[in-house]
């Protein structure tokens, strides 16, 4: 029906509005900026970026700034035991995605299958949040984004794990460390053991034009001396 096929203009006019109206309360995705983020929660306070616009009695648009959304769980890459984790600081992009059904009883246990019992459909408080949605690499200066807290990668009761850390470190907990292509010695053995490295150090040697080499020497204080080193030396006249 259409106002040129006879219809009210008034009853078409309240039809559009009406169903405009309800499309302002339809979320589906947005990108975000993280206000706080508690890492023992894994959930994050969100500031979403993009003004909606909506429209008021007269008829006129009315810009309006979207209210942030506290307690977003944040979601992180992981399966099969595994998971990629780290923290978000203030100001790192997401990107929010507001569910179909409420989300209220999956919070609670994400792994059982749920009556919502709530009737809200992509609603505003059913919002989860994916990190990364960052287009560039870079800030608008061109300078690089430098991280603030460390990313782990590992399994997810925390018992083995890489975790890089800002100030350039890295810590790795594991029972055994393979280092290299072939991730093994020339009798197969570990490159590296993460725990009893030194142990693996002492007992390593290198095989020379005179035969293997000895172990590892003992560090010692100061530079090494003469007395501390035996050579041979051959003459031609």
């Amino acid at each position: 029906m259409s106002e040129s096929d006879g219809g009210s203009p008034t009853l078409i006019s309240a039809i559009r509005k009406a169903i405009e109206a309800r499309m302002f309360d339809i979320h589906t995705a947005l990108p975000g900026k993280v206000v706080s983020f508690d890492a023992a929660s894994r959930t994050a306070s969100v500031q979403p970026i993009l003004i909606r616009i909506l429209i008021d009695e007269d008829g006129e648009e009315e810009p309006q700034r979207m209210p942030q959304l506290p307690g977003v769980p944040v979601i992180m890459p992981s399966g099969g035991g595994w998971e990629i984790s780290f923290e978000l600081e203030p100001g790192d992009l997401v990107w929010l995605v507001f569910s179909e059904r409420a989300l209220d009883r999956w919070k609670a246990n994400p792994s059982q299958e749920h009556d919502p019992v709530w009737d809200r459909k992509f609603d505003l408080s059913d919002a989860v949040a994916f990190p990364g949605a960052r287009p560039f690499t870079t800030r608008k200066d061109g300078t690089p984004v430098q991280p603030t807290a460390p990313i782990r990668i590992g399994r997810l009761d925390g018992s083995q794990f890489i975790e890089l850390r800002p100030d350039g470190s890295a810590v790795i907990e594991a029972q055994s460390v393979l280092i290299g292509t072939g991730a093994a010695g020339d009798d197969g053995s570990p490159i590296a053991k993460a725990v009893p490295l030194t142990e693996w150090l002492a007992g390593h040697t290198h095989p020379t034009a005179f035969g293997p080499s000895g172990p590892a020497a003992a560090s010692m204080n100061g530079p090494p001396t003469d007395a501390g080193i035996s050579s041979t030396t051959s003459r031609t006249n």
